[in-house]
Parts: structure tokens; C-alpha cells; sequence
């Protein structure tokens, strides 16, 4: 397996042989780098000087995400979807360096020909110890404890929640996803005529045998550094001789990530569809200088007019030379050459004594006695040369596009209506190259939200939503995103959110805007109030022409929002219904006084019978009390006559039977007393 990519990657690199050199002679000349430092050959580096110049026009801004529904309806949970997802993109900007990303690529389209970005998904994972509770069971008349997968477990730990074991773990703590820049030399692509047809993609890396192994682990023991490619190593650095490339190839038909080392059999690693991509590539289409509708191959847009650059450099080489010939130079009488030294190395203000002064006046004086070397005629071929240099700066400038009002380099008896024809034709040159990088990172764009939905868990989104994240749509919310965010969601950027805001023309569109919306509602308002507009339909229209600002699309939501609502009333009519609305709610509250007054009235005598009855129920609870109190006290009177007569017979009873035995004590003492006849 290894062997045949290799096979395919030598294949891709001998395609693009040509172009690679091509795309090193390019750079050599953007960095001016000579063989000889102190070459005096002098070069006017034009290639630089349009590099920097056409580059803020394409990137020097971060392209802010826009995320939309791609059929608006009043869906509240794809709606929340949308934001979190678009929130989701931009906290992912703010964890690298976007801009100095996309000034890379953005070089490599203007000096090599070709810009090749890549997604990549980098989660972190931590090392916890998680607690695994077991369960107790018993077999064969035997207590022990198991984990949840059935595994018998003899050494375990006990807590207030029960026995449990210890063991370390691998947690995801933080995810994120970022751009990152491919270096042009280390790219292989499938040959192909257009971008759908290729089948493969390669990233080359140069890895040290330590960070090989630490990598790749085993797989990497039998990596040696191959010596074979001699080529393609003099493209590399002094410090990369020595490196062992690993190239990273991702195989569309089969959709697979391989890494494979160069002069290495095996393949060290093999991994299935790692990212779930619709399109599979972890990549957008590379980004081109110049388009090519028969093949992918890149061309160096220097390469187009890099024949007006050695012209250039031509007449910048000749005009140094004939700005040295432009001396000072002459010859003088030899017999007055300590009086003419000491006048010509004489300072300001100086004065020279000469002795034979009367001489030298009859000699002519100094013009007599010097003669200095014409240089009128250098000075005429400086000013041609000087002349035909600009001529030649201005054709590689509209070769290139970039114009002179783009270089701050105006005509001040210009109109600034001229001025901004000018502006404006510049502006189209670019175009081409602004729709290509701004589509370039939409795509990038589309990449991330796509791994953002495979990949992301949902706390992670929690964390990048902020405060909104307990929204009661949040579950559902997510839940849509992972089914199909791409189906679902329209994700682009804004309209020249890559290029640096103008102040200027932001306020002149601001007034501009506001001005326009004044007139608007002004015209179209009681067409509206009339019912011959409905609602939607006019501020469908005030939406779509917002749209072209940059602020119009922070207002898309309150105004769908507005023309959902129920067209306002007229003033008068408005006036009247609240007048009526008035007075019905004066008589309802009127008719509310007058029974809540009757309810009253008839609750108090409600309260009032309630009152009586219980009154003479407790009267008579009273009275009944006291005869009752009364009979018990008559019959306790009884009680206490009846006691005390029977008390009474009982004592006369007793005096009686007394009285009785005491007469029948006598009697048996009177017959004992007297004697029997």
C-alpha cells in the first residue's frame, strides 16, 4: 500500500515539477535573494511592491460568519440553531490567529499561484480517575463484587455510596477547530481537470525520528530518512535535510486517512472516514492566481508580466549606471596647482591668497585655468531613462490591476467624480480575486460548522454560546444542528467583511441609508396604514435594500420580526378607538362597582342573619344550660332530703330496736326478780 502512494505521489509531483521550480524563482525574487549580496547591479523589485500593495485589498480583516435558515419560517428552535451555530464560528476565530493565517495563504496565491487551507478538529483530552461502582452478588454460597460489565473484582474501595473501584480515564475537557495554512511545497493533489474529479489529497510534514516515534509509536522504528530524492531536497531548508516526510494522504474513494512515510514499505497508520465530511476532504478547493479550465496545475501570475519586470530592472540597472557617470570631473593648469587644490578643497566662506593674482587674470581666471567634463548629455539620457521607467511601472500596474488611486498617487486637478470612476475601476480589477478569497473562507467556514456539528459536544457549544445557553431551545437546538446543519443552514460571510472597513464610506452608507429609509416609510407608510400594501411585502423590501449596508444584516431579525406584526392604525382612528375603549371600560367599571356594592349589601346580611342566628343559638344553648344546671340542682336537693330521711329512719329504727331490747332487758330482770310461786 505504501509503495503505490508513493508511486502516486512521485506521479503528482513530476505533474507539477515545472510549476514547483517556477514557484521558488518567484519567491527568490520577491525576497530580492541574490547570490552575491554585494551584486551592484541594481534591480527595481516592482514584483514586491504589487504583492503589498494588492494584498490589503484581499485580506486584512477577519470575515465575520453569517448563519441563516436556509428556508425562513417562524421556527424558533432553527432559529436559536442558527445563532449558536454562527456564535459557535466565531468563538473558534478567536482562538488563533486568523489574519496572520490568511495573509499566508493569500501569498501563496499571489507569488506561487496557489492557496491550499485545511480544517483541522483538535480535541483535548484529560487523565481522571472515575469512580465505577460494583455490584454485590453471590454465587456458589460465595459474596463478591462485580464491576458492570460482569468482571469479578477482588481489591475494590468503600464509601457512604458502597464498594467501588478506581480507575484512570481519558476525558474530553475542550475541543476546538481552526484553520491552518498548507505550505505549498508540501501539498500533492490527484491530477485532474477540476477540483470534483480528484480523488486524493496528500499533506507532506517533516518529522525527526523522536517525534516520529512518539506519533506513530512501532510503526515508525523502521523509518530511516530516505537519501533518494535529491530533487526534492535541495526545494528543502538546511535544517529539514535530516527530517524523516510523512505524508498524510486521505483517499476519497475509499475514505480513508493514510500516513505513509517516504522510503517506508508500511503504511504507519490507516484511519476510517475520521471526520464524517460530507465531501470527505478536510479541505475547500485550492485557491488559483490564474484559472485554468483544462488542468489544476498552478501558474505564477508573475510569470505573466515578468518580461515588463526585466525591462524594469533593466533601465533601473542603466539608470544607476548614468547616475554614477554624473561626476564632477575636469583637468586644470599644472603650474598653478597649489593655488587651485587649496581653492577647490576650500570651504564656505573661504578665501585663498594667490600671489601672482595679475597672472592669472590674463589666463581667463578660473574658467581659464579649468575645464570641467560635459554632463548635459548624461543628464538628457537620466530624464529619457527616468521617463520610460514610469511608462513601464504603469504598464505592470495595469497588467496587475493595481492602479494608481488604489497607491494614493491622485491628480489633484482631477474632479472627484474622476477620481471615483477611478476608484471604482480599480476596485473591479480586484473583484475577481476578492469574490475568489472570500469564497476561499466561506468555505472554510462551511467546513468548520459541518465538524462543529459532528464532532462538538453539546457542552462544549454550551461554553461557546455564553449566556444563552439555558435557553428552553437549546436541547432541540442541537439536536437539529447534529441531523443536518448544512441541509438546514445557509453559512456564508459578509459581503467585503475581509477588506478593512473605510470610516468614511461607512458614514457616507449610514446617511446615505438613513436618508433613504426616511423617504421610504414616508411614501410607502400609508399605503400600508391604507391596506394597499401588506406589512410583509413592504418591509420585505426595506430588508432587501438594507442588505446592501453592513449593518443591514444586524437589522434582518427585527425586521422579519416587524413584519410579522399587525399593521399600525391610523392616528385618528387609534384616537378614537382608545376614546371607546374608554368609556367601556368607564361603564364596565361602573357595572363592576355597582355589583361588587350589591354583593357587598348582600353579604353583609348574610353576615348579619348568620350573626342573629347564632346569637339566639347561643341563647338557647344558655338557657338550656341553666335548667339543665337548675334540675341537677333540685335533684341533688332531693338527693340530699332523701339521705338525710333515710338517715333519719335509720336512727329511729336504731332508737326503736334500742328501745325494744331495753324493755326486753327489764322484763327478763323483772322476771328473774320475781319469785315463783
Amino acid at each position: 500500500m505504501s509503495k503505490y502512494w508513493l508511486e502516486q505521489l512521485e506521479k503528482a509531483n513530476e505533474e507539477e515539477g515545472l510549476w514547483r521550480k517556477k514557484g521558488m524563482k518567484v519567491l527568490e525574487r520577491y525576497r530580492d535573494e541574490r547570490e552575491d549580496s554585494f551584486d551592484d547591479h541594481n534591480k527595481f523589485n516592482i514584483l514586491w511592491s504589487t504583492t503589498e500593495t494588492q494584498r490589503p485589498s484581499l485580506i486584512s480583516a477577519v470575515p465575520r460568519p453569517e448563519v441563516r435558515q436556509r428556508y425562513k419560517k417562524d421556527d424558533p428552535v432553527a432559529r436559536f440553531a442558527a445563532k449558536i451555530l454562527e456564535r459557535a464560528l466565531e468563538f473558534s476565530l478567536d482562538t488563533y490567529d486568523f489574519i496572520s493565517y490568511g495573509k499566508q495563504v493569500v501569498n501563496d496565491v499571489l507569488l506561487p499561484g496557489r492557496g491550499v487551507s485545511r480544517v483541522r478538529y483538535i480535541p483535548t483530552f484529560e487523565k481522571r480517575d472515575k469512580r465505577i461502582p460494583l455490584q454485590m452478588q453471590e454465587e456458589g454460597g460465595e459474596t463478591m463484587f462485580v464491576r458492570p460489565d460482569g468482571a469479578a473484582v477482588e481489591e475494590f474501595d468503600v464509601d457512604d455510596e458502597g464498594a467501588f473501584v478506581s480507575e484512570s480515564v481519558e476525558e474530553l475537557v475542550y475541543e476546538e477547530v481552526r484553520a491552518e495554512r498548507v505550505p505549498w511545497k508540501w501539498f500533492r493533489m490527484d491530477p485532474a481537470d477540476e477540483w470534483k474529479n480528484v480523488n486524493w489529497v496528500a499533506f507532506g510534514a517533516p518529522y525527526t525520528k523522536d517525534e516520529g516515534l512518539n506519533e506513530f509509536g512501532k510503526a515508525f522504528e523502521g523509518v530511516n530518512v530516505d537519501k533518494s530524492s535529491a530533487e526534492e531536497k535541495d526545494m528543502r531548508s538546511k535544517a529539514m535535510k535530516d527530517k524523516i516526510i510523512v505524508w498524510e494522504i486521505w483517499d476519497k474513494r475509499t475514505r480513508k486517512q493514510i500516513f505513509i512515510a517516504e522510503g517506508h514499505e508500511k503504511s504507519l497508520e490507516e484511519n476510517q472516514d475520521p471526520l464524517s465530511l460530507e465531501t470527505f476532504f478536510d479541505m475547500p478547493p485550492p485557491m488559483y492566481a490564474v484559472e485554468d479550465n483544462d488542468r489544476m496545475i498552478p501558474t505564477p501570475e508573475f510569470c505573466l508580466w515578468q518580461d515588463q519586470a526585466d525591462e524594469l530592472d533593466e533601465i533601473t540597472a542603466r539608470i544607476a549606471k548614468v547616475t554614477r557617470a554624473i561626476k564632477a570631473r575636469g583637468a586644470y593648469a599644472g603650474e598653478k596647482k597649489s593655488e587651485l587644490d587649496q581653492i577647490l578643497t576650500a570651504d564656505d566662506n573661504e578665501l585663498v591668497a594667490v600671489e601672482d593674482w595679475m597672472a592669472m587674470i590674463d589666463k581667463g581666471g578660473l574658467d581659464g585655468l579649468i575645464s570641467w567634463v560635459p554632463i548635459e548629455q548624461f543628464a538628457k539620457v537620466l530624464q529619457i531613462l527616468e521617463q520610460q521607467r514610469a511608462i513601464k511601472i504603469q504598464e505592470i500596474f495595469e497588467l496587475t490591476g493595481v492602479s494608481d488611486i488604489q497607491r494614493g498617487a491622485t491628480d489633484p486637478r482631477e474632479t472627484a467624480r474622476a477620481q471615483q470612476l477611478k476608484a471604482n475601476l480599480g476596485s473591479r480589477r480586484l473583484l475577481t480575486k476578492q469574490q475568489a478569497v472570500q469564497n476561499h473562507f466561506r468555505d472554510i467556514y462551511r467546513l468548520k460548522a459541518e465538524i462543529i456539528a459532528e464532532q462538538f459536544d453539546p457542552q462544549t457549544l454550551k461554553l461557546m454560546v455564553g449566556l444563552e445557553a439555558d435557553n428552553q431551545y437549546f436541547d432541540a437546538a442541537v439536536e437539529l444542528i447534529k441531523n443536518d446543519a448544512l441541509r438546514i443552514f445557509n453559512i456564508d460571510i459578509e459581503t467585503d467583511s475581509t477588506i478593512a472597513a473605510d470610516e468614511e464610506r461607512e458614514k457616507q452608507g449610514l446617511a446615505e441609508a438613513m436618508q433613504a429609509i426616511s423617504s421610504y416609510i414616508a411614501s410607502i407608510g400609508p399605503m400600508v396604514q391604507g391596506g394597499m400594501m401588506p406589512q410583509p411585502v413592504a418591509m420585505g423590501i426595506l430588508a432587501d435594500y438594507l442588505r446592501k449596508f453592513r449593518f443591514g444584516r444586524k437589522l434582518d431579525d427585527l425586521l422579519e420580526q416587524a413584519a410579522n406584526q399587525p399593521p399600525q392604525p391610523d392616528p385618528a382612528q387609534q384616537q378614537a378607538e382608545q376614546a371607546a375603549q374608554m368609556e367601556q371600560q368607564k361603564a364596565q367599571f361602573e357595572a363592576q362597582l355597582e355589583t361588587q356594592k350589591a354583593q357587598a349589601d348582600l353579604q353583609f346580611k348574610q353576615q348579619e342573619a348568620m350573626l342573629n342566628a347564632r346569637l339566639k343559638e347561643i341563647e338557647m344553648q344558655f338557657e338550656a344550660q341553666k335548667h339543665q344546671q337548675e334540675m341537677s340542682q333540685d335533684q341533688e336537693e332531693h338527693v340530699q332530703e332523701m339521705r338525710q330521711a333515710n338517715e333519719k329512719h335509720q336512727m329511729d329504727l336504731a332508737n326503736a330496736a334500742a328501745m325494744s331490747e331495753a324493755k326486753e332487758d327489764a322484763t327478763r330482770e323483772q322476771g328473774r326478780q320475781t319469785p315463783v310461786n
